[in-house]
């Protein structure tokens, strides 16, 4: 139990910056989903198949290396902000906030040629938008 203590704490406390360490969390999370089905197949615990099966497939999904597949989940992640209630609550005041070179989130993606996420943002936009905004207004804010 100590073990799988310290391979999490360590797994957690640092992000991946590089591929190699990317891999090397790869081969720990591989290293605790062994211990964990080594675990789950012992007679005394008392769980479900299908629930270990959930839970092991939740455990091995890797993490993502390649650009594309860091693209492609970045943009899933930007549509579930976009339809949930909290965030859409506030899409106003967050399109209006600026990064460090003074652009709008909205600006920002074009400028990384994001123009997927630029597409969900101004679908949200016109989504949001009451009679006394405009969606220009909203996505490209005046300073």
């Amino acid at each position: 139990m100590f073990s799988y203590e310290r391979k999490w704490q360590e797994m957690l406390s640092s992000a991946p910056t590089t591929r190699a360490k990317a891999h090397q969390q790869q081969q720990l999370l591989n290293e605790l989903t062994s211990e964990i089905s080594k675990k789950d197949s012992s007679p005394e615990t008392g769980k479900n198949e299908s629930e270990s099966a959930e839970s092991s497939d939740l455990i091995n999904k890797r993490i993502p290396i390649a650009a594309k597949e860091r693209q492609a989940n970045l943009i899933e992640i930007i549509r579930e902000l976009c339809k949930n209630a909290v965030v859409r609550e506030y899409f106003i005041d967050l399109m209006r906030q600026r990064d460090i070179n003074g652009h709008s989130p909205f600006e920002t993606a074009i400028y990384q040629r994001a123009y997927s996420a630029d597409q969900l943002m101004w679908q949200t936009a016109i989504d949001v938008k009451d009679w006394s905004h405009d969606v220009v207004d909203i996505l490209m804010p005046s300073v």
